[in-house]
């Protein structure tokens, strides 16, 4: 009986594994990856039908799974977003904006829960990859300064650059021309619209003064302390 299971064949490939199947575990992943891709849709609606069927019944079975499972359900993320980080980049800035504050007043509510265990975990994360955060932030300055743009006055870095050349690489205000990334982005603070491109000292002042009204008692100020 040994001697005749051990002599099988894969039909697809004609491995002799051990298996019991009539297909060797490599080709019956390539099959069952290919079936998935094929049906995946399907699939998704027979899932989601069931989770609205029943959400806390889902949600319950899912828990219980991944409390059993931790480190596969882990190996199972970082796979899956290694292969679709592009998706997933997406995905979770469109559900962010459309849940913004009820993301905001939860991770609040979690911090406010766990502040000491945070602050621990940042403290011990920065101490530990202190070379490798310099290593990774010297290899991608462009990629986080256009984050940052986009993320904060919502320009791209084309825009940026555009309103750069634009103003002949000096400060719209006092005409000081240090280098692009030394160039402050001025926008209103009550619409969000931009305005120019400032040095830094100006770009402060500008802060400061932000009511014309104030400005102008700023004006006649040192005005009055010249004469």
């Amino acid at each position: 009986m040994t001697e005749s299971i051990t002599q099988k064949r894969c039909k697809k490939c004609g491995g002799t594994e051990f298996y019991k199947g009539n297909h060797c575990k490599a080709c019956s992943a390539v099959y069952d990856k290919n079936r998935h891709a094929l049906h995946r849709e399907k699939e998704n609606a027979q899932r989601r039908k069931r989770y609205a069927k029943d959400p806390q019944k889902a949600l319950a079975k899912n828990k219980k799974w991944r409390d059993e499972h931790p480190g596969k359900k882990h190996d199972y993320d970082r796979k899956y977003y290694v292969n679709h980080a592009e998706e997933v980049y997406v995905r979770s800035r469109a559900y962010n904006a459309k849940h913004l504050e009820e993301g905001r007043a939860r991770s609040k509510k979690r911090y406010a829960t766990h502040r000491e265990e945070a602050l621990a975990y940042a403290n011990n994360y920065d101490a530990t990859h202190r070379e490798e955060q310099r290593l990774y932030r010297a290899g991608h300055r462009k990629e986080a300064r256009a984050y940052r743009l986009m993320r904060e006055f919502g320009i791209t870095l084309e825009k940026y650059d555009n309103m750069f050349t634009s103003q002949h690489g000096v400060c719209a205000i006092c005409g000081s021309s240090p280098n692009n990334e030394n160039l402050c982005v001025d926008h209103n603070h009550s619409t969000g619209k931009i305005r120019g491109l400032l040095c830094r000292k100006c770009n402060s002042a500008l802060g400061v003064f932000e009511n014309a009204g104030t400005l102008a008692k700023a004006q006649v100020y040192l005005a009055g302390a010249r004469e």
